[in-house]
């Protein structure tokens, strides 16, 4: 599965069709249609694309167009009655069985988890996707979420319908509220997995007040037998010939295989070794902690 999550920040106004139509090609090709038709090569379309953030006049004039023209099917199929809500969209050999959304717990801001199940050829799979709570003093707020996740998931014990589960999304995590967590949910961060890549070090900058704020709040969580074959940054350019960024967020392409989780295998099957997650000590120096609120 080659799976695209992206923050489009439809909460910011400026250039914000600009910036939806690029996010679209973007997520679908590797770059915007500018961009494209000057001569970058497209990159083959992903399975699977979330986007956190999303506003209805992005979802019916950008993404559902698009989206829907080479082939996906969309969750929600209507925009919602909310500010901003999460997409989820498939394209064969993936389809949607079935979603839901519900209330991501102790949320200030009523923001939800998004439930997507699909199924392929290959077996199925659970899809998750949110936007936790903004703000530094949320924290103990995003850990409950970060829990309430690995209960979806199945907390590394084979959820998601049989076929293991994936989450990913915008967190807002800081490093360490996601080290006070990890050993506990048995939730495998695919960036970690990969031995913590330097292009997807952060995936949120923003300038304030004169200095740059930079942080890893989008993440990827596995269980269930998923795991990280690549992790690559999508959207960090401005848009062609001009000073804008698609998003304050940059977009993650991650390309996942899943294998049989170990109560699956026969037992005269040699075991694999466990996944290794590293804790990237480098990111806790280099990364400068957020402290504005609009995130």
């Amino acid at each position: 599965m080659r799976l695209v999550t992206w923050n489009l920040n439809g909460l910011h106004d400026e250039a914000l069709d600009e910036r939806s139509e690029a996010a679209v090609f973007t997520a679908i090709l590797g770059a915007p249609l500018a961009a494209l038709q000057g001569g970058v090569s497209p990159l083959a379309p992903p399975d699977v694309v979330v986007f956190q953030e999303v506003v209805r006049r992005s979802y019916l004039a950008h993404l559902r167009p698009h989206l829907g023209a080479i082939g996906f099917s969309l969750w929600p199929t209507e925009p919602p009655e909310r500010e901003t809500f999460e997409v989820c969209a498939v394209r064969p050999p993936w389809t949607i069985v079935s979603a839901n959304v519900e209330p991501l717990v102790a949320s200030v801001f009523g923001r939800q988890l998004t439930i997507t199940r699909l199924t392929s050829p290959a077996g199925p799979a659970t899809v998750l996707t949110a936007h936790f709570d903004s703000g530094k003093e949320a924290g103990l707020i995003r850990r409950r979420q970060l829990a309430q996740v690995a209960v979806a998931l199945g907390g590394g014990g084979g959820g998601g319908g049989g076929g293991g589960g994936i989450f990913a999304g915008d967190t807002n995590l800081r490093k360490a509220e996601w080290e006070a967590a990890r050993d506990s949910l048995g939730l495998i961060d695919a960036w970690e997995s990969l031995h913590c890549p330097t292009p997807t070090r952060f995936t949120w900058s923003r300038r304030h007040d004169g200095e740059e704020f930079k942080a890893r709040f989008d993440r990827v969580f596995l269980t269930g037998g998923w795991r990280a074959r690549s992790i690559a940054p999508l959207g960090a350019d401005a848009l062609p010939g001009t000073a804008t960024r698609i998003s304050d967020h940059i977009g993650l392409l991650v390309e996942l295989d899943h294998r049989a989780s170990m109560s699956e295998k026969s037992t005269s099957e040699p075991s694999r070794k466990p996944v290794t997650q590293t804790t990237c000590d480098d990111v806790g120096r280099v990364g400068i902690e957020p402290t504005t609120q609009g995130l």
